[in-house]
């Protein structure tokens, strides 16, 4: 069972590097990178003025990090987790 299961991961990991290398190569002009940058910009102006529930709950759910604080010990940890809702480059 170990080795099928071996067998079926590695093609499935062949399957989705043909997948991108087939991909055609766009390169981004000036202006869509431009509008990408006002974008981003525009959301971080957006997310300063938000509710703090609000934040805490895209940041954790929506990017898959973890940030807790130790009172006591003064200490604050961050961990990051894969992201469930975001795909990048779109559905497959």
């Amino acid at each position: 069972m170990a080795g099928w299961l071996a067998e079926v991961q590695a093609e499935r990991l062949r399957a989705e590097g043909d997948r991108v290398s087939a991909m055609p190569h766009i390169p981004l002009s000036k202006d869509d990178a431009r509008g990408s940058v006002l974008e981003v910009r525009a959301i971080a102006s957006v997310l300063v003025e938000a509710d703090l529930d609000l934040k805490a709950d895209l940041v954790s759910a929506e990017l898959g990090v973890q940030v807790r604080y130790d009172p006591f010990e003064r200490v604050i940890s961050a961990t990051a987790g894969p992201c469930t809702k975001v795909r990048v480059g779109g559905g497959t």
